[in-house]
């Protein structure tokens, strides 16, 4: 990210956002000062909060912009699709109260996304709470609205798409860990059966990285962020990943069994009931994913976790497969 640095300098970013205060602003707003603070920095993305205090005919005003950094070419495709889904019915005035966050712009030569700060709190921290079945009620409306949405962009996403996004992939797993290897092959082998059983699905539009940190609830409100990973393929994808984390806060909160039945039961009201049969598949694979991380972070006991991720995933395509 070869604009970080940029992105990162508060009077850097002052002179770069100062004339384009206008997209989000009044005509003759002025900027006076600006604050930042870096919220998370990946390999491939940034995220930084621009706080920016505006003259303008009402006085001085503090608007808070989240900022995205990305790797050269990344970030506009992200924009142009927020902007489709903004347009499609996910803007401030949704009737349903299911939103984005707006797009304030898009800035190519310091491949940086702004957009707006949303208020709530992310589903995972009403866990534990008496507003846990509403939050997870909430988020399966969102996700429901997301795969109904028109908008499509680019190829359709099978499950090889799926697993090269795995840092490494299970061919690194199995090749570095020979022990590991016919569970490997057996979960690949199995997930491909699997998906021609079901080719005929009509693909949509899909999160691709849906959890519990993925949507913010508000009384009245909901919000989805962080649209890096979407893609057109099959909606279970969402809801296998997303049920794998809720289902893992088990241990914590005996009432996950209870959560998950909630949060199928609001998706299922609008969608067809059909794709409920394909969950464990996808469910599978994001216990294949969660294996090959183990290898990447490289902690102690990781060949365990690894193996218990895998049993997981074997035990997933018993399910797909009944």
């Amino acid at each position: 990210m070869f604009t970080l640095k940029s992105a990162s300098d508060p009077r850097r970013m002052h002179e770069a956002l100062a004339p384009e205060l206008h997209r989000w602003e009044s005509a003759g707003a002025r900027l006076a000062e600006l604050r930042l603070e870096v919220l998370r920095r990946r390999k491939q993305r940034c995220v930084l909060r621009y706080q920016l205090d505006v003259d303008d005919e009402r006085g001085r005003h503090t608007t808070n912009l989240i900022g995205k950094v990305y790797k050269s070419g990344a970030g506009e495709p992200v924009a142009d699709l927020m902007q489709l889904l903004w347009d499609a019915g996910f803007d401030r005035d949704a009737a349903d109260g299911i939103a984005i966050p707006s797009v304030a712009a898009y800035l190519p030569r310091l491949s940086l996304l702004l957009q707006e700060e949303i208020g709530g709190a992310p589903v995972k921290d009403y866990l534990g709470t008496d507003q846990a079945e509403m939050a997870l009620r909430s988020m399966a409306r969102a996700i429901a609205k997301l795969h109904r949405s028109p908008v499509r962009v680019g190829e359709v996403y099978r499950i090889d798409e799926h697993l090269r996004r795995c840092h490494p992939g299970p061919q690194v797993l199995r090749d570095r860990i020979p022990e590991l290897r016919p569970a490997v092959d057996e979960i690949l082998q199995e997930a491909a059966r699997l998906e021609d059983r079901w080719a005929h699905i009509e693909p949509v539009l899909i999160h691709g990285d849906f959890h519990m940190g993925q949507v913010h609830v508000a009384p009245g409100r909901t919000w989805v962020i962080d649209f890096d990973a979407c893609c057109v393929a099959d909606p279970a994808a969402d809801l296998g990943n997303v049920l794998v984390f809720l289902k893992g806060k088990s241990r914590k909160l005996p009432n996950v069994p209870l959560l998950v039945d909630a949060f199928l039961d609001e998706y299922f009201k609008t969608m067809p009931s059909d794709t409920a049969k394909r969950i464990p598949l996808y469910e599978a694979l994001t216990h294949l994913r969660r294996a090959c991380k183990r290898l990447r972070f490289g902690e102690s006991g990781w060949k365990k976790k690894a193996r218990k991720f895998l049993d997981d995933s074997l035990d997933s395509l018993a399910t797909a497969r009944d």
